[in-house]
């Protein structure tokens, strides 16, 4: 008896064990390796000179605010199987003004080739959000639904990934019905009373599919809005792009209901993993950035007064000049070490102009101060195709033209992009950044100016407090909801015409410094942002903590990069050098030094 209980105790013994160990393995291998999401996003631009879409204006916004840096990029990476291994998440919305509509470009023409890339890229572990006719056509041209009557996994790659079949139905008097989060439910999109002829999910294959939402239509309905597990990853599907653009620009969601998509993307993506941990937009702990800019106007004394107000706020500006600065005033910006970037030479017009006279324009303002300029503000801030190019060929870091607003509509963006552009079937992404400037600069409140003889001070008062109103819900309602960036665009010749007019300035500057922002300058930003595209951060899970391995290019480094921890560790060490926690609301800002080879390690 005595060795029957001790045999059941053994066994007992070893099957708790198995079950412990078992249990071990699973933490263990629960997202054991995975990197900080890096997104891709393939369009080719909407209008060619530097401006994207409104609904990825939306998706960069709302990815980079929750730690998801994000780069865009014409299709013909799709061709770069190795390329694509850089990125977690893959975005290929096919809505016109994402991408054109020949089959050069648009992303309803693929080859296999490029199917079987994105295919891989999910296997691999990769998220894949995509739009309505994804791959439909091939690159010749050959409808793929004409040819086999419906696209499957045999016929369509793609199919595997989102473990479906799908053929093309009329769908009037359908409408879609979901619920995939709690800003993410009810009637997506309502019934059409015209024929409507677009592909539809006929089968499901996948075990591992999700339906978010679907057609209806009485008791008839198909699966509409999916998310399927593929091997390591993950694949979204849509039955129209415009799903995730704006509805006030003729999307089907808000911004705020496609900000909420995403929000779940990533969600998705972290529940994967034990500890939840994400890069935070800015360094050293900071929720917000903020930079001054001014274009080359005014006279000696309204540069000095902007120059004295910002070296009493500590605050450093750049100033964008051209050949009509005159000599006491460049003397001023050079004794006083002022940051100096283009405006071009004699303030043509770049859109009118071709690549010779652009490119002439830029190179002749070098040589006029002498100096190598890294940044440069289009005159009237009118951006141009040729100058575009020229600039990318010049090796230009950035460019601040492109006016943001998510106040009265979305144009320009919050977070640095790197630039599309496109003319006459040619595609282009280029290396330099879009920094986008707030849209109304103060010309645009202090206009009389330059209209008014008689320009009275209470009529100066008056403009004075709608340029700070318009300011200061600017930084409120366009900046700090997604932790983004604000730069502000002014004249010397109009925001420093007195003490009255720069007043709106002053209480902007006071109302920052009262937040969490990193007050730096346009140049600090553009370096920043292309360090962080240059980096990777490698997450080991074990059931113990993490360690952060960090690979960047050759020198490239960044100090106090931050991470956002959600749960306190018990000891953190680095390879080199030293860190600093933060407790912020509910979580930690992890605060380092991060460069090729660093090693962060969390105990938990």
């Amino acid at each position: 008896m005595r060795k029957m209980k001790a045999l059941f105790i053994i066994i007992l013994t070893l099957f708790l064990l198995q079950c412990t160990n078992e249990k071990t393995k699973n933490i263990i291998n629960k997202g054991a390796t995975y990197q900080l999401p890096k997104v891709l996003i393939v369009t080719s631009g909407s209008e060619g000179n530097g401006k994207v879409a409104e609904g990825i204006i939306v998706a960069i916004q709302s990815l980079n605010k929750n730690g998801a840096i994000v780069e865009l990029a014409t299709r013909d990476i799709l061709q770069d199987e190795k390329k694509l291994k850089d990125y977690n998440f893959l975005i290929l919305l096919t809505a016109i003004d994402y991408h054109d509509a020949d089959m050069l470009y648009s992303l309803t023409f693929m080859s296999d080739f490029e199917i079987n890339n994105i295919k891989n890229f999910v296997s691999n572990g990769g998220v894949l959000i995509a739009g309505d006719n994804i791959g439909r056509n091939k690159i010749d041209g050959t409808d793929r639904i004409s040819l086999y009557g419906k696209l499957t996994p045999q016929n369509w790659g793609l199919g595997k990934c989102f473990g479906v079949s799908l053929e093309e139905k009329n769908m009037k008097d359908f409408k879609i019905e979901g619920k995939i989060n709690n800003n993410l439910k009810g009637n997506f999109k309502t019934k059409s009373e015209n024929d409507i002829w677009t592909l539809i999910i006929d089968s499901v294959y996948s075990q591992e599919l999700t339906e978010l939402a679907i057609w209806k239509n009485g008791n008839k309905q198909y699966p509409a809005i999916i998310q399927n597990n593929y091997n390591k990853g993950i694949s979204f599907l849509f039955p129209s792009s415009y799903f995730l653009h704006p509805a006030n620009n003729g999307g089907y969601w808000s911004a705020s209901q496609i900000q909420s998509f995403y929000e779940y993307v990533l969600k998705e993506f972290y529940n994967k993993h034990n500890y939840k941990i994400s890069l935070n937009p800015w360094p050293n702990g900071f929720d917000y950035a903020f930079c001054a800019s001014f274009n080359a106007s005014g006279k000696f004394t309204e540069y000095q007064r902007i120059c004295n107000l910002f070296e009493s706020e500590k605050v450093e500006a750049v100033y964008f000049v051209n050949n009509d600065t005159n000599s006491e005033i460049k003397k001023l910006l050079l004794s006083n070490k002022c940051k100096l970037q283009s405006n071009g030479f004699g303030k043509i017009n770049y859109q009118n102009n071709l690549y010779p006279k652009s490119k002439n324009d830029i190179l002749k303002n070098e040589n006029a101060w002498g100096i190598k300029f890294s940044g440069f503000r289009f005159p009237y801030t009118r951006q141009g195709f040729w100058g575009l190019l020229a600039l990318d060929e010049l090796n230009y870091k950035y460019e601040s033209s492109i006016g943001a607003d998510n106040i009265e509509f979305f144009n320009g963006s919050v977070f640095p992009y790197n630039i599309p552009i496109s003319n006459n079937q040619y595609y282009k992404i280029t290396k330099i950044l879009e920094l986008s400037p707030t849209y109304h600069d103060d010309y645009y409140f202090y206009k009389s100016i330059l209209e008014s003889e008689n320009y009275l001070p209470q009529e100066q008062k008056k403009d004075a407090q709608l340029f700070e109103k318009y300011l200061l819900n600017y930084w409120e309602y366009a900046v700090k909801p997604y932790n983004g960036l604000m730069i502000f665009l002014g004249h010397p010749a109009y925001v420093a015409y007195n003490d009255t007019t720069i007043q709106a300035l002053k209480s902007l500057i006071t109302k920052v410094k009262e937040d969490n922002t990193w007050i730096t300058s346009l140049d600090e930003v553009a370096d920043y942002w292309n360090k962080l595209y240059s980096m990777t951060f490698e997450i080991k899970e074990s059931k113990n903590g993490i360690k952060i391995y960090v690979s960047a290019t050759e020198n490239v480094k960044i100090e106090k990069l931050t991470l956002n921890l959600f749960e306190k560790p018990k000891k953190i060490s680095l390879k080199s050098g030293k860190h600093k926690l933060l407790q912020k609301d509910s979580g930690y800002k992890l605060l380092f030094d991060a460069f090729d080879g660093q090693m962060i390690s969390l105990h938990y």
